[in-house]
């Protein structure tokens, strides 16, 4: 955001993330790819939207505003999961695919994947 000339626009941020698990913007001051103190693209914001109240003071120090700015309105990609409808069709289309795990516990691994090479890190999971 540091590009661009933002006057007469209001600038919000929806974060990807559903809670504040790991440091990013300036709550990285000090450490590598961190903003510089003087960095102004994170504080251009008008106001930030996160999951819960209880985050509201990571994400005000992570970019650089007023813990004013931040609200906690929920995740808007996560408002899907509430759903019944959505959630319904959901199953009915998993077991439709995979009829022999219905009454089976599912257990979801979902590694977060960082760099290297991806596809020797997804077989070393057995993913592929």
């Amino acid at each position: 955001m540091n590009y661009f000339n933002i006057t007469d626009q209001y600038l919000i941020q929806v974060w990807h993330a559903c809670g504040a698990f790991k440091t990013f913007g300036f709550s990285r001051l000090g450490k590598p790819g961190a903003p510089k103190l003087n960095d102004t693209a994170n504080r251009k914001y008008d106001n930030a939207i996160v999951s819960s109240s209880s985050i509201i003071d990571c994400y005000a120090e992570a970019f650089g505003i007023s813990n004013e700015k931040v609200l906690p309105l929920g995740v808007p990609r996560t408002d899907v999961f509430f759903d019944d409808d959505y959630a319904k069709s959901a199953k009915e289309k998993f077991y439709n695919r995979y009829p022999h795990l219905e009454n089976k516990k599912i257990i979801l691994f979902a590694p977060t994947y960082r760099g290297g090479n991806r596809k020797k890190w997804l077989l070393s999971y057995k993913c592929f």
